[in-house]
């Protein structure tokens, strides 16, 4: 994903093997090793952000095969079912139920299930909007601005 300008930092680097048959996308994701952040937070989550995040990444690796100037990226979820805690690694089954859905299937590494997502829509974003974040900071609608307010004497 990298030689395809998909950078992830360590945390989000769990992706550590993806395979594919014609009707569906395969991944094992195991949370990094670093005891003093990540691996001691997997308990605080239902399923750690990074572990699904990097289930996620598995949609780009299908993107890969289809030229584009867009990366598909996550818009709705809808029928989230969860079914243990706590994993640090997961099995991934993502199956296409049309252009832009797709159907998990989260389980550990001895195939009890985690978690489905029955429908995950994504949408295109152009790959530029990725890399160019000082366009998206000067123009954003969001700003501080400070108003002084007088002072009541009670």
């Amino acid at each position: 994903l990298a030689e395809h300008g998909y950078t992830y930092g360590p945390t989000f680097q769990g992706l550590t093997a993806a395979w594919h048959d014609n009707h569906h996308t395969y991944a094992d994701i195991t949370l990094p090793e670093d005891p003093d952040t990540v691996t001691d937070e997997a308990d605080a989550f239902d399923i750690h952000p990074a572990l699904l995040d990097a289930a996620l990444h598995t949609i780009a690796l299908q993107a890969l095969d289809t030229p584009s100037s867009d990366v598909s990226v996550p818009f709705s979820w809808t029928g989230v079912d969860l079914y243990s805690t706590g994993a640090r690694q997961l099995r991934v089954k993502l199956t296409p139920t049309s252009d832009d859905t797709i159907r998990i299937h989260l389980a550990d590494t001895l195939g009890t299930p985690v978690a489905t997502i029955n429908t995950l829509t994504t949408r295109p974003l152009p790959t530029e909007q990725l890399t160019d974040t000082t366009k998206t900071i000067r123009n954003s609608l969001f700003h501080i601005e400070w108003t002084t307010l007088p002072v009541q004497e009670t």
